[in-house]
């Protein structure tokens, strides 16, 4: 299995387990209401500790929490390990990081309005909106990184992969 099957893996996993986690929190929240459950005060608690911010305000970047930028910061190690895991040359990786992009891009487009997907996963609005954009960043840079080296490792459109590849684009 390569890594880029098991980075595809992970992603499904871990949104799986956002659905779950909602699903749940529903239940326990029907159980609280009739007197079964128990308090929920860890979960308050690190939500408390989850907003704590790294950086207030910002013209462009906009409130960045400490959670954020972990979270950020492990999304691009774990797509640079994807990249360059066993990889012999640079053209190599550039051909990694095209099949790396749609894995990235799919969570793009796995709702048609943000709100919709944001419930569904249970999470709020600004995260999805954070996840949306890093996923977007991501993708944007997948996609020079790719380009580049594709080019710098001698593109010829005698090659049909390469024709039928500009051809889609310039449509």
């Amino acid at each position: 299995m390569d890594i880029v099957k098991v980075y595809s893996l992970v992603i499904t996993v871990l949104l799986l387990i956002l659905v779950f986690i909602v699903l749940f929190t529903k239940i326990f929240q029907c159980l609280q209401s009739l007197q079964i459950g128990s308090n929920f005060y860890t979960l308050r608690r690190f939500r408390d500790l989850a907003h704590l911010y790294l950086l207030r305000c910002h013209r462009f970047i906009g409130p960045l929490i400490y959670l954020d930028g972990v979270l950020q910061l492990l999304y691009i190690i774990g797509n640079m390990f994807c990249i360059f895991f066993h990889t012999t040359s640079i053209k190599n990786a550039g051909a990694w990081a095209g099949t790396l992009l749609l894995v990235n891009m799919s969570p793009l487009f796995m709702a048609i309005y943000i709100s919709f997907l944001a419930d569904i996963l249970g999470i709020s609005l600004y995260t999805v909106r954070f996840l949306h954009r890093c996923a977007g960043l991501m993708s944007s840079v997948l996609v020079l990184f790719h380009a580049l080296t594709q080019l710098a490792g001698g593109f010829s459109l005698q090659d049909s992969r390469n024709l039928s590849a500009v051809l889609v684009c310039s449509y």
